[in-house]
């Protein structure tokens, strides 16, 4: 139900509740009450409730979690929004709450994901501890990609590998009918 130029929210939780193995596992956590991703967790376990149930499609009221929302951002207020925004604000505040330890499992289930150049692996792999060392919760794995960049000079052949995190990127969908093609012309 819109709550006062809510749309935006309801396209984002949508977006989010599609998101089946973030969910699942979102379930399990220990969370602190009155926050963002408590409020969250708290839609998605009447959501899965709700999609047992073999009766007609019910609405949901996300008044707590709009009320939460704007506590934590206030100059969002009942303006209308952009959805792109309001996801990143969520993914931010949620990977907050949810940080955990780079443990040596998470870091293996990192490097399996990625596709690389066994020769880049060793450089790949040593960024990508810099990187989640101290700043790593499940978003990143749900929500979060890595690229991995090698800049060769074509005079002395020297190469320089970077990892990079992205969380969105932006496809031209100019001369494109398709997603799978916007994302082989990226």
């Amino acid at each position: 139900i819109n709550l006062g130029n809510t749309c935006y929210m309801n396209s984002v939780l949508q977006s989010l509740f599609a998101c089946t193995d973030f969910n699942d596992e979102l379930v399990n956590y220990k969370l602190q009450q009155k926050t963002l991703i408590n409020s969250y967790k708290t839609i998605i376990r009447i959501m899965i409730k709700r999609s047992k149930e073999n009766s007609k499609v019910k609405t949901l009221k996300i008044v707590q979690f709009i009320n939460t929302f704007r506590n934590k951002f206030r100059h969002v207020s009942f303006h209308q929004q952009d959805a792109h925004e309001a996801m990143g604000y969520l993914l931010s505040k949620f990977h907050t709450c949810l940080e955990e330890e780079f443990t040596n499992k998470i870091f293996k289930t990192v490097m399996e994901g990625m596709r690389y150049n066994k020769k880049i692996k060793n450089e790949c792999a040593r960024e990508i501890l810099k990187m989640y060392k101290n700043d790593y919760s499940i978003i990143n794995k749900y929500f979060y990609g890595q690229t991995c960049n090698t800049i060769k000079c074509s005079s002395c052949n020297h190469e320089v590998t970077r990892v990079e995190i992205f969380k969105g990127f932006e496809l031209s969908i100019k001369n494109t009918d398709n997603l799978q093609e916007a994302l082989k012309e990226h």
